[in-house]
C-alpha cells in the first residue's frame, strides 16, 4: 500500500510498507494530501478514496483506545 508520509517543498515522501520514496509533489493526483492511500494509474497515481477513508477510520478507532481514559 501506498501512503503520503508527508510533503514538503515540492517533494512527497510515500511509504509502501517499509520502504520510504520520494517523488515531486507535482506527480500527486489532485486531491493527494498526508495520509492518501495513492494506487499506481498508468504513468501515475490516483488517490483511493475507499482504502483512504477506510485507513482513517482505522487509525481513528486506535487512537480512541489508545487515548480513551
Amino acid at each position: 500500500m501506498l501512503i503520503i508520509d508527508r510533503i514538503e517543498d515540492g517533494i512527497a515522501v510515500i511509504e509502501d510498507g517499509n520502504r520510504r520514496f520520494e517523488i515531486p509533489a507535482s506527480r500527486l493526483p489532485d486531491g493527494a494530501r498526508e495520509g492518501s492511500v495513492l494506487v499506481p494509474d498508468g504513468d501515475g497515481f490516483s488517490v483511493s478514496e475507499s482504502k483512504t477513508a477506510e485507513r482513517r477510520r482505522k487509525l481513528s478507532e486506535l487512537t480512541g483506545r489508545l487515548f480513551k481514559e
